[in-house]
């Protein structure tokens, strides 16, 4: 009966955190797919040029409870990959209405950064519509796990 009491407060105290990260769909496998055409939704929104996606492997790191929290709950992981995009644009702002767009997406994207650099300055022309900008950003894309494969010690 302890055990139970102690579990249903530690539901109580997290449950509208829990709410919160899936609702954003932090809480949720690691879908490339669904991402891949995310990323050419927006592309398509914002008449981007073609953008090149790499996603790299993703890495687990298990979540230390309080050492002084007396029920600390169930095992958790949080999941991450390394987003990168290459892309061509017209403007500046280019760059910005789509990234915002993506971290706005659901899920947990963090940008870790960002270079935007002009294409061959000495050959723009601003009076043809053409890509004169190029952007190559990185985000860290996060995802927790809440059902972790129970790891086995052996001595």
């Amino acid at each position: 009966v302890r055990e139970i009491a102690d579990e249903e407060e530690t539901i109580i105290r997290y449950i509208d955190r829990y709410r919160v990260i899936e609702q954003e769909g932090a809480v949720a496998e690691e879908d490339r797919l669904a991402l891949i055409e995310k990323i050419g939704e927006f592309r398509a929104l914002y008449n981007l040029y073609p953008i090149q996606v790499d996603i790299g492997e993703q890495g687990t790191l298990a979540l230390n409870y309080d050492p002084l929290d007396l029920n600390p709950g169930e095992p958790v992981n949080v999941n991450f990959s390394e987003v990168s995009l290459i892309y061509y644009l017209v403007h500046e702002e280019d760059l910005t209405r789509f990234l915002n767009a993506l971290i706005d997406e659901s899920g947990l994207m963090l940008p870790n950064s960002c270079q935007l650099f002009a294409e061959d300055v000495a050959e723009l022309n601003f009076t043809q519509l053409g890509f004169n900008l190029a952007a190559n950003c990185t985000l860290l894309w996060f995802s927790f796990d809440l059902t972790p494969p129970e790891v086995i010690y052996e001595y």
